[in-house]
């Protein structure tokens, strides 16, 4: 069998000695194929376009247009681009913003040289990363939020169906899209049409924050969001 075709990658940062550094770790993967770089959003906006990569690398952080904006723009010009984020930002708010613009990982730079190839792997195959110390972040932050009522979350739990049960279990187990179709025995497209229904009953913009939901309900109702006993079954025709 042939080897697969690596992932095709875009880094977008202002830093030079980081874009040295990250590209050097990345350009030694036989697996990711580094397209190119660029230090701010209209060049990223250019490149993406005349690149299509599979994965933009994004600096959260950036003067001018920010990577949350420049998110925003990405997933509008290229909603086929995954995003994923890396910064030196802890802010939670920093976090939220640019998961509720579109990325789908959350790297912290300190860590980017184990995490990133990491995150760009999760992010092909539809799922999610958040370095572990923001992630914890994000939970507590939707178990306290004041925005996302319990009452408001438990009525959206309450209108999924039991098969969106069973991917918002398997989401907040961290699964990916094709994992999560296996289980299921249904189609990754199918799961992708789960997700945007269970995203706008929950009113949540990414993964994570629909994993935040999904914790946060366990916690409020003590008790699990795994789906009927025959959820599992594979569908009939």
């Amino acid at each position: 069998m042939s080897a697969p075709e690596p992932i095709s990658v875009v880094v977008v940062d202002d830093s030079r000695p980081f874009l040295d550094a990250i590209c050097f770790v990345l350009r030694r993967r036989s697996d990711i194929r580094v397209l190119g770089t660029a230090s701010d959003a209209d060049a990223a906006r250019r490149l993406v376009e005349r690149e299509r990569p599979d994965v933009a690398v994004v600096d959260v952080c950036m003067p001018g247009t920010d990577g949350i904006e420049l998110t925003r723009m990405l997933r509008a010009d290229a909603p086929a681009v995954r995003v994923v984020a890396v910064t030196v930002s802890h802010s939670e708010e920093d976090l939220s913003s640019i998961l509720r613009a579109g990325a789908c990982s959350y790297v912290l730079k300190p860590v980017a040289r184990e995490e990133l190839p990491r995150a760009i792997a999760s992010a092909v195959e539809g799922g999610s990363w958040v370095t572990p110390h923001m992630a914890s972040k994000l939970i507590a932050s939707y178990l306290g939020s004041s925005s996302v009522s319990v009452r408001d979350s438990l009525d959206g739990q309450r209108m999924l169906t039991p098969r969106e049960r069973a991917v918002l279990a398997a989401v907040a187990e961290g699964r990916t899209n094709k994992q999560i179709a296996d289980a299921l025995y249904i189609a990754e497209t199918t799961v992708k049409t789960h997700l945007k229904s269970i995203f706008a009953k929950l009113e949540v913009a990414s993964r994570s924050e629909a994993a935040a939901v999904a914790w946060r309900l366990g916690r409020e109702q003590n008790e699990d969001l795994a789906p009927e006993s025959d959820v599992y079954a594979p569908e009939r025709a």
